[in-house]
């Protein structure tokens, strides 16, 4: 097969022009999947919990007096 000048491809294989479509779409897909990664993040204004959730998270006190604990099981006689 041989590639005249001119045409869809400019004179270039077929192979060409899909490898590059590929390797386009391989960088959209990326690109795309970036951006949509950056756009769910939030913002570095943004508080995400209080100063008494920061606190009860290092072990301050909650404002309750319950102990956090599993439940036990129920023993069967």
């Amino acid at each position: 097969m041989v590639a005249y000048p001119g045409g869809l491809t400019g004179g270039r294989p077929q192979s060409v022009r899909s490898r590059n479509m590929a390797i386009f779409s391989i960088f959209g897909v990326l690109a795309g999947s970036w951006l949509l990664f950056r756009a769910q993040s939030p913002s570095k204004e943004d508080k995400l919990y209080t100063q008494k959730e920061a606190q009860t998270m290092v072990g301050g006190q909650t404002g309750e007096n319950k102990i956090a604990r599993a439940p036990n099981p129920e023993r069967k006689a």
